[in-house]
């Protein structure tokens, strides 16, 4: 790829003194060429080592000189491209250096320490060296294959042209969706921490705020029931994901599919509005929406931890299932019902006779 941003003339090499000096956009070129180089003969001698059994110490050698040649790629390229379009290369240049800090820290414990020491190290040491799904190292491997994906995302707007560019710029980005798996368990986590503490904070501001009523005004602020219908519809979206995936799951047959992805897609549309008019004149059911928030925070805890082979208190995290989140869901819905017809039941005969 040639410098874009740089003038059309002026010359990749400069004469002085009856010699060729070579510009700075010729060793941008060089270093972007032999990085990309280096980047495509690692990755393959890393697929080739799982591929016919080599020593550990094979693919551990290519991943740790995997990560210098891969930024200095990154850098390159951020260099190189236009200057309205450089910050995505800087932003994928910066993920790019948090992986390499990340991969090169465990693939040198494992050179220096782990096969060296192999059968002399302590058992008390051995689980923080170790490199096995459920360990530390292995978690930091992974969460850096993370962010090396998305260095590749973040890179990919850099390609703005037509043929190889479009190519590569296609490239980047399916590489960068493949990070996506590799951040679930953070992702999952995170999201549930904070809808529990969106859930939490909105409970308590419902039991400090005397009137209610008086929350909503003309201003900017918006009332809990606004802000627990977003946070509701959110939910909304996320489980008519989750139908369609289920869907995906449980056939091959892409009718059935094809249906499924439409049909949770209208329901999602059409049950939307329903639902925001339905907690707009029951303000009752607010406690359930964010009580059932609360739940899908915990269930997605749950489900992160699990995937990241996580104990709590020496026992690991099992996922909730999602049987048991209907289920709850549903005694939950009908519990309210319930109370809420008894409570008018009593206030009916509480009332004074006219």
């Amino acid at each position: 790829m040639t410098p874009r941003h740089a003038s059309s003339d002026r010359p990749a090499e400069i004469e002085s003194a009856g010699r060729v000096e070579p510009t700075a956009s010729h060793h941008l070129a060089l270093v972007g060429l032999w990085s990309a180089i280096a980047v495509a003969v690692l990755v393959v001698v890393f697929g080739l080592s799982l591929a016919i059994g080599l020593p550990l110490a094979v693919s551990f050698t290519a991943s740790f000189f995997l990560a210098p040649a891969f930024v200095a790629m990154v850098v390159s390229l951020a260099a190189e491209a236009p200057p309205e379009r450089r910050i995505w290369g800087q932003l994928g240049a910066g993920f790019a250096v948090i992986y390499a800090v990340m991969v090169t820290t465990t693939y040198y414990l494992q050179l220096a320490v782990v096969l060296p020491g192999e059968g002399r190290i302590p058992e008390a040491v051995f689980p923080l060296l170790a490199f096995t799904p459920g360990s530390a190292l292995f978690a930091l491997d992974m969460l850096g294959y993370g962010f090396m994906t998305l260095a590749t995302l973040a890179a990919s707007p850099v390609f703005v042209g037509a043929g190889l560019e479009r190519w590569l710029r296609a490239w980047f980005i399916a590489h960068g969706l493949l990070g996506v798996p590799t951040l679930l368990a953070p992702i999952l986590m995170a999201g549930g921490a904070f809808l529990i503490h969106t859930a939490m904070k909105e409970i308590f501001h419902m039991l400090v705020v005397h009137d209610l009523g008086k929350e909503t005004g003309g201003g900017p602020k918006h009332s809990s029931v606004a802000r627990a219908l977003f946070w509701i519809l959110a939910m909304d979206i996320v489980f008519a994901f989750d139908t369609v995936l289920s869907a995906v799951a449980l056939t091959d047959n892409f009718i059935v599919m094809a249906t499924a992805i439409v049909v949770s897609g209208l329901l999602m549309v059409l049950m939307s509005e329903q639902v925001a008019r339905f907690l707009q004149k029951n303000r009752m059911y607010e406690v359930l929406g964010l009580f059932v928030l609360l739940m899908v925070g915990v269930m997605l805890l749950a489900e992160g931890g699990h995937i990241a082979h996580l104990a709590f208190f020496g026992y690991p995290i099992e996922p909730m299932a999602k049987s048991t989140f209907y289920f709850v869901v549903a005694a939950l819905v009908i519990v309210d019902i319930i109370q809420g017809r008894y409570q008018k039941k009593i206030m009916l005969e509480e009332k004074p006779p006219r």
